[in-house]
């Protein structure tokens, strides 16, 4: 970034080409790094957490930005601590490479889960059946915050509480792409994304449209039928309407989460984080699955 110059960069020009998905290299040589999470503490390896720089020896700034035009406290506010915050969130591994997950301010913090919107964005944007999409956190009373999806369909534009279509068969090729993890939250879908003049998202717009859009029950909500209100377990299949019978889509509670994480015996490496994503995705698989095979 700017304000780094050359006092903070990553390189993976001595890692070969084999390496795994955004991953942006090891620090040079001459800079010290932390990640850290909201509280300024170190996280584990392989955890999320804000990326700050300095440069290693007796002046941290050497080689950075001297700072903001005419804005003191904000270049303080970066430095706070002695570290400068680049609001970028990363992970490292055992090997020392580190992965950029996301933009600090966009990540959807939902009941102390951080949440990357590019990884939801990047499995929407696979779908044929979706021509663009934006992620971002939409308030919520339980979590804190819930994912929210803003998608451009291929088609004709659905929404809340119109039209004749099922709202689950709206929403199939939606839940379809986004991970098995991330299948809670809220939907909506427009003609048109919000973009600026150069063609680029404006975040801070969808996420005040998200905000509006579920107060008003404007969104369909995975854990229900449609909007805000109807936010439950219960799941009504098209067929009962043809007197099949009406199934139910139970969620695993908290403690059943924190008893699956115990089973695994939950580590900070690797191995133990795939173990129990592995377990909580094959559950959430189910769960859903009765849902997933509803036609588009």
């Amino acid at each position: 970034m700017t304000e780094t110059g050359g006092g903070a960069t990553t390189s993976s020009a001595t890692d070969g080409t084999e390496l795994g998905a955004r991953c942006i290299g090891r620090p040079r040589d001459g800079m010290d790094f932390r990640i850290v999470d909201d509280a300024g503490r170190d996280v584990a390896m392989g955890t999320p957490g804000e990326f700050l720089v300095r440069a290693d020896g007796a002046d941290p700034r050497r080689g950075f930005f001297s700072g903001y035009l005419k804005d003191e406290a904000a270049t303080e506010e970066a430095w706070a601590g002695g570290w400068f915050h680049t609001g970028d969130v990363v992970t490292a591994d055992a090997a020392g490479l580190l992965y950029f997950f996301d933009r600090k301010k966009s990540i959807v913090r939902r009941s102390g889960e951080n949440i990357g919107v590019l990884e939801v964005e990047a499995a929407l944007a696979a779908d044929r059946a979706i021509k663009a999409a934006a992620v971002t956190a939409a308030p919520d009373e339980i979590r804190g915050e819930e994912v929210f999806r803003l998608c451009r369909p291929g088609g004709r534009t659905p929404r809340p509480n119109r039209g004749r279509r099922s709202p689950r068969r709206s929403c199939a090729p939606v839940r379809r792409r986004s991970p098995i993890t991330r299948r809670r939250g809220y939907v909506a879908f427009v003609d048109q994304l919000p973009l600026s003049s150069t063609q680029k998202l404006q975040r801070g717009e969808i996420k005040a449209m998200a905000a509006r859009r579920v107060a008003a029950g404007e969104a369909f909500d995975f854990a229900g039928t449609q909007g805000p209100a109807t936010r439950g377990a219960k799941v009504e299949s098209p067929r009962a309407q043809g007197g099949e019978k009406e199934m139910s889509v139970r969620r695993p509670t908290e403690a059943e989460i924190a008893a699956a994480a115990a089973r695994v015996h939950l580590s900070l490496d690797h191995e133990g984080v795939a173990e129990f994503t592995e377990m909580v995705g094959a559950t959430m698989e189910a769960l859903y699955a009765p849902l997933d095979a509803i036609p588009d």
